[in-house]
């Protein structure tokens, strides 16, 4: 199936980032944070499979954990399960990838992740 070489084939793609303003706290587990990274791993997605309107996409992170603090930046190492739910009439898949991403503020002042598949 194309959706689930696809979700394996992230780690290649997964250098990119998304950013916007928030509140002052990073955390690995933050509700914007999260936000971020399922709008990041959509955007993989979606470059990769083609948009295709009869496929719903869904994420949930699991087990979210920060790994490394960075005291002199605030940036943060974490680490979580990504599940993808990939629907349409015919199909209804769950697909899990263990991720890691980054979440530290960019020059800006907005809070940056980006987002990395494990191998």
């Amino acid at each position: 199936m194309k959706y689930g070489t696809l979700l394996s084939a992230l780690g290649v793609l997964w250098a990119l980032s998304g950013c916007s303003e928030d509140s002052s706290v990073l955390a690995c587990d933050g509700a914007h944070t999260t936000s971020l990274v399922k709008e990041v791993v959509n955007r993989t997605l979606l470059e990769q499979a083609g948009a295709d309107d009869g496929v719903k996409y869904s994420y949930q992170l699991h087990d979210i954990q920060t790994l490394e603090s960075n005291d002199q930046t605030g940036g943060l190492l974490c680490r979580a399960d990504l599940a993808v739910n990939l629907k349409n009439e015919d199909m209804d898949e769950t697909l899990t990838r263990t991720i890691h991403y980054s979440v530290e503020r960019n020059e800006d002042d907005k809070q940056q992740v980006q987002v990395f598949e494990d191998h």
